[in-house]
């Protein structure tokens, strides 16, 4: 006889549907919340330097990582201001090169195609489902400056290109 602890029930989603969260998923958000999100911004970048400062043993590679250690453990002033992120395409991914960069705060988030200068800048505070790109909206110019400044504050070392795809991808 198999025995669970809880009535099974179906899975349901929490996709989202138009940008919109149905009422079960808005009282999920705002009853558990408060307990699962978290309240500052990482990248996966910050996996290296946490490992390495777990294991007592710096890693070479993680220059751009910081470890997450004092978040985990509750240290004061441990919180972060914003995440970085950087992505690269070689045009045979998706017919054009692409070569995005993001950077997110708690109530905001900038992305920009260097190649092209295109852009997205989204609202979370008020949008948080990224439905209206204020990119090129005059009343969050100063926004978008104060984000972009933030993302070309990155140490310039990245390669200048990409490496030769292998297979398909």
């Amino acid at each position: 006889m198999n025995h669970t602890p809880y009535p099974r029930r179906p899975v349901r989603s929490f996709v989202t549907r138009a940008g919109r969260m149905g009422p079960g998923q808005q009282r999920a958000l705002q009853d558990l919340g408060p307990r699962f999100v978290l309240p500052f911004q990482t990248t996966p970048l910050d996996l290296a330097a946490t490992f390495g400062d777990y294991a007592g043993t710096p890693v070479a590679s993680a220059a751009h990582s910081r470890s997450l250690r004092p978040l985990i453990e509750g240290q004061p002033g441990a919180a972060r201001d914003h995440a970085l992120n950087e992505w690269r395409l070689g045009e045979s991914r998706c017919g054009v090169a692409l070569d995005l960069r993001t950077v997110r705060t708690r109530d905001a988030k900038l992305t920009l195609e260097l190649g092209s200068g295109a852009g997205e800048l989204y609202d979370l505070a008020n949008d948080p489902f990224e439905c209206e790109n204020r990119f090129d909206d005059p009343a969050c110019r100063g926004l978008r400056q104060e984000l972009t400044d933030r993302l070309m504050a990155r140490p310039p070392d990245i390669r200048t290109a990409p490496d030769k795809p292998v297979g398909p991808a």
